[in-house]
């Protein structure tokens, strides 16, 4: 008998920890196994390009393109994107942007995304496998190199796991790229 009234022994107290050890064991892969499957798997690639302003030429338009591809097995869902363009030489100097159609919450400081102020738009779905391309304009000092940092926040639908995809790139003047 696995236990009698009046006599546990310590196999008895072992198999019962074994019992709790198996089921302990088994909740937290199971519970490992659903997280994993419902992780986003996203990549991002990050596209700049300058030329000189018409209306004012010591100043550059910096366009700024991403290419958002859904590697998962599910949809995913993109909540936000924005860009910092940050002056390589004086790091203090930063320009914000957006990108166009992703405009739901704001970046911070930080580099982070604030989840101060939510928006009711509906986000912007993704397919698996689908590409989709997004781009965001702003206007930067001309001859000046800049860091064009990109933040991206997203989910997968049903998820409780926020995704968020940063990526950097080096943007060049275009006098220097021609």
């Amino acid at each position: 008998m696995f236990f009698d009234v009046g006599t546990i022994q310590v196999s008895d107290i072992l198999k019962l920890f074994q019992i709790v050890a198996l089921l302990s064991g088994s909740i937290f892969f199971i519970f490992n196994v659903f997280t994993g499957y419902r992780w986003a798997a996203v990549s991002l690639e990050v596209k700049t390009q300058r030329e000189v302003a018409k209306e004012d030429p010591s100043l550059e338009n910096l366009a700024v393109t991403i290419n958002v591809k859904n590697n998962s097995k599910g949809s995913f869902r993109i909540k936000e994107g924005n860009f910092i363009v940050i002056n390589f030489p004086n790091s203090e100097e930063k320009i914000y942007g957006k990108f166009s159609g992703l405009n739901r919450y704001k970046i911070l400081e930080k580099k982070c995304l604030d989840f101060s102020r939510l928006s009711k738009e509906p986000y912007a779905g993704m397919g698996p496998g689908q590409t989709s391309t997004f781009t965001g304009l702003t206007t930067v000092p001309k001859d000046v190199i800049f860091i064009v940092e990109i933040a991206l926040l997203g989910e997968v639908p049903f998820g409780f796991k926020l995704s968020q995809v940063k990526s950097s790139v080096v943007s060049f003047p275009s006098s220097l790229s021609s």
